[in-house]
């Protein structure tokens, strides 16, 4: 699910994303026949959260997009994030309030890249970003009910 390799990470976001919208989502459409659909929503958690990101950047289909503590902090990627336009797009973003404490160094980059792109989205779309208690694996269900819950207007 990550946009290109690095470390130990394979950058196969590509590959994934052609399988998501080629094969699952046509097959998907095809099943729910004349039924009108007016969004279609990726989101995720960490590094799908990731994922669904970098899909705003290159997906046609997709439309709204959540990322649940996302792994934003990615080698490069709120620079690569900002060369797109993301015009009638929708977006949710949160975070742990604790996640920025990790140990590790990319880690603690995740609340700085976060609210980079966050301040990037809020100039000309529409996004809502939102802290919550504890670090990354903290309320995770919560968290996501509260990302579809925005996405989809309820």
């Amino acid at each position: 699910m990550t946009p290109w390799k690095y470390k130990n990470f394979s950058g196969n976001a590509d590959r994934y994303l052609n399988i998501l919208e080629n094969k699952i989502m046509k097959e998907v459409l095809n099943k729910l026949n004349n039924i009108k659909i007016s969004s279609y929503i990726l989101f995720g958690y960490s590094l799908s959260g990731l994922f669904s990101l970098y899909t705003a950047s290159k997906s046609k289909l997709f439309n709204k997009f959540g990322s649940v503590s996302g792994s934003l902090w990615y080698r490069n990627f709120s620079s690569y994030f900002e060369k797109y336009n993301y015009k009638d797009k929708t977006f949710y973003l949160s975070l742990g309030e604790k996640e920025k404490f990790s140990k590790n160094n990319d880690l603690k980059k995740v609340e700085d890249e976060t609210l980079k792109i966050y301040k990037f989205l809020k100039e000309n779309n529409k996004v809502y970003f939102e802290f919550n208690n504890g670090g990354h694996f903290n309320n995770e269900k919560e968290r996501i009910i509260k990302c579809i819950e925005y996405l989809t207007g309820n």
